[in-house]
Parts: structure tokens; C-alpha cells; sequence
């Protein structure tokens, strides 16, 4: 759910200037049950806000109940003008202990920012072989929120992957279901050269066969 004031011009603008100026955040923390490397929250922040505040901008996070009692983390991008974005995030940790709560806060306040914010994160060189992921892995509520905000393919890039995928419809039900999306044009911008580059690999296996 998506709260904002009723001009956004300022907040777009300084937002498009600070994420101009923002570095890549680097896979800092160690996941030790799924062995990989992520970029945790004082690492986005670190990449980031420098730039935000430069450019007017601040996030607030805040957990609040509804009148139903239930408990959502708020998310808000706000700019020194007075507009605003808002978006919140049902809680629904898997246990209710504090520790295992302060983590799940943690979790979600980590992609509701890079989701708001657009920090991008450095991806392992693998090759795009990261990309074509188990489909059948779920996704979590908080990826989804996160999803929403990515930047999707532009349409030249979706021409190009049409072009390529002509006759391989295989090749491309595999892309999706890795990507966990339903069609090409909903792919992320920002992973556009892997997917490419990996499509081709996949045909050139399928045509040498």
C-alpha cells in the first residue's frame, strides 16, 4: 500500500539528481545458511545518503499498528519541500521472540529502503548463472514490495530479447520462470546484459546439441 502527497515534482527531481551521485553498494555480509554475500542495511546507507541529504532527502521508517491492530513497517521518502512518499509493509515474522523480531525488522527495513531509494547492489560475476534461479523458491512478501520499484527492460531491450528468443520459445519460458516473471517485458533494467548474455549461451547450446 503507497501513501504520497499530492505533488511529487520536487521529490522526483531530487531524487533522479541523488541517485545519479550514489555509489554501488557491495555484498558486505555473510549469509551463512544460504552461503552468499549481501549488501546489508548500513552498507546501502552508507552509498546512499550522502547523496540524499545533498539532494533534500531523508527515509524514516517507523512500526505502527492499525486500527485492527495489526503492525506495519512505514517507509517514508521524504524531501525538505514537504512532499513525500510513503509505503508500508505488513509484519508477519515467522517468530515472535525480540531477537528473532529486531532481525525481521531489520530485513524488511533493508529492502523497504533500497525499494524507495533505488540502491543498487553489486551482483557476484557468475555469468548471469544466478538469474536463471529455482522457480519454484517463494517469493517473500518484502521481495515483492521490493519488486515494484524496479525499473523494467526498455523497449528496444525488449525488441532485442524478442529478436533473440524468436524460435526458442523453451529458451524463453526458462528465462521467465527463473526471473519469476510473466512476460519479457517485465524483466529488471538493470539486469538487461546478463539475461542477454545468457539467452545467447542457452541458444548456442540448444543449436550445437
Amino acid at each position: 500500500m503507497t501513501n504520497r502527497s499530492e505533488s511529487l515534482n520536487e521529490i522526483f527531481a531530487a531524487l533522479a539528481k541523488a541517485q545519479s551521485e550514489m555509489g554501488i553498494a557491495g555484498h558486505n555480509t555473510a549469509n551463512p545458511h544460504f552461503k552468499s554475500k549481501f549488501a546489508d542495511l548500513t552498507e546501502l546507507v552508507r552509498v546512499s545518503r550522502p547523496s540524499l541529504s545533498k539532494n533534500g532527502l531523508s527515509v524514516i521508517h517507523q512500526v505502527l499498528p492499525d486500527s485492527q491492530g495489526d503492525h506495519y513497517m512505514h517507509a517514508l521518502l521524504c524531501h525538505a519541500s514537504g512532499q513525500f512518499i510513503e509505503t508500508r509493509i505488513r509484519l508477519s515474522p515467522d517468530k515472535s521472540d525480540i531477537q528473532s523480531l529486531g532481525k525481521y525488522i531489520t530485513y524488511l527495513k533493508r529492502y523497504t529502503y533500497a525499494a524507495i531509494v533505488g540502491v543498487v547492489t553489486s551482483d557476484e560475476d557468475d555469468d548471469g548463472e544466478s538469474l536463471m534461479q529455482d522457480s519454484r523458491k517463494p517469493i517473500s512478501q518484502a521481495q515483492a514490495f521490493a519488486r515494484s520499484f524496479v525499473e523494467t527492460i526498455t523497449k528496444d531491450q525488449l525488441e532485442q530479447l524478442e529478436y533473440e528468443l524468436k524460435g526458442h520459445a523453451d529458451i524463453e519460458k526458462t528465462v521467465l520462470s527463473g526471473m519469476k516473471r510473466l512476460s519479457l517485458k517485465e524483466l529488471p533494467k538493470e539486469d538487461y546484459t546478463a539475461i542477454f548474455k545468457r539467452v545467447r549461451e542457452l541458444i548456442a547450446v540448444k543449436e550445437n546439441r
